[in-house]
This record gives structure tokens, sequence and C-alpha cells, in this order.
């Protein structure tokens, strides 16, 4: 995709988020954060990965506000994305935006593969105990999004240690 994005957002209007590019994703998510109502994949997949091209036409999609909010910065043609719900008050969004529609089934699956991964890194910093020395998990370390896949490679042996010494099945 042109652009990877991720994001927590919660009850009470705090969202943080990351993207794969750098100052031009911040000012596309800084531009677009306004108008996710009217995007039809933001707080609906309720944990499925699902498309844009999936739930709208190509010209329902030109009428939406993020869609106009996006076009100075990518021609946001369709995402492929989920959402989960973190907490009681709290959801985790992550998509890959493509300026065309073409995802395709194996794209389907290996964001579906990430899901569990997606699951256990919110659990466990929605978990962390609040004594000292623990971070909030507003406060736990943020990672810069991989580029590409050797960069995914690095990120997870960092984050996993008990990855390090064994081999990454993360499907090409």
């Amino acid at each position: 995709g042109e652009l990877h994005l991720a994001f927590t957002a919660s009850s009470r209007g705090e969202i943080h988020f990351d993207t794969s590019a750098g100052d031009r994703g911040r000012e596309f998510c800084h531009a677009t954060m306004g108008t996710a109502h009217s995007h039809p994949l933001i707080y609906l997949c309720r944990g499925q990965v699902l498309a844009i091209s999936d739930v709208l036409s190509a010209s329902e999609w030109e009428e939406r506000a993020m869609k106009r909010a996006a076009r100075p910065f990518l021609r946001m043609g369709d995402a492929l994305g989920t959402d989960l719900a973190i907490s009681q008050h709290g959801t985790f969004n992550a998509c890959v935006i493509r300026e065309r529609r073409n995802f395709t089934d194996r794209d389907r699956s290996m964001l579906t593969n990430l899901l569990p991964h997606f699951r256990a890194a919110a659990e466990l910093s929605t978990a962390v105990p609040r004594r000292a020395g623990n971070p909030a998990p507003h406060q736990l370390r943020t990672v810069r999004m991989p580029r590409n896949r050797t960069e995914a490679y690095r990120l997870v042996r960092e984050q996993v240690p008990e990855q390090k010494d064994r081999a990454l099945q993360i499907a090409d």
C-alpha cells in the first residue's frame, strides 16, 4: 500500500497514531481524522478484515468526506483494514491504503493472520499493572511502523525477544 496506518481511539476522544509515510502520513492523519465518521470501515469491522470496496462502490466512496479530505495527500482509492475493541472505552484500528482498488485474497489473508498479534499487543498494553516502575498504557514505548518486510522482521525480533533465535514464519 501507499500508506500504512495504525491508531488507537478512546471514547474520550484521545487518538494516538502512526503511519509508514512520515510527515506526509501525519499530515494525512490530521487532515482526515475529523472525517472518520464518513469512513465505511472505522469502528465497523469488529475484528473482521474488510476493504472499502467490499462495502461501497467507487462512486459512493467518491462522495464521502474522508475521500475528499485525503485527496491532497493521496488518491485513497481503497483501504483494507480492521478494528479491535481493546477495552470498554478504546479501539485499535489498522489499515493499508492504496490508490487503486486492487486488494487480493492474499492481502486479506496476510492482514487476517496479524489479528491475533494485534489482539495480544492490545491486551498487553491494557494489562500492565499500574505500580511504580510500570508505565500506563499511553506511556508505553512507541515504535515506528515498518516501511517494508525487512523492517517488519527486525521490529518483531526486537519487540518479541523469544523470537530472536527462531525463524519467523511470515508469509512472503
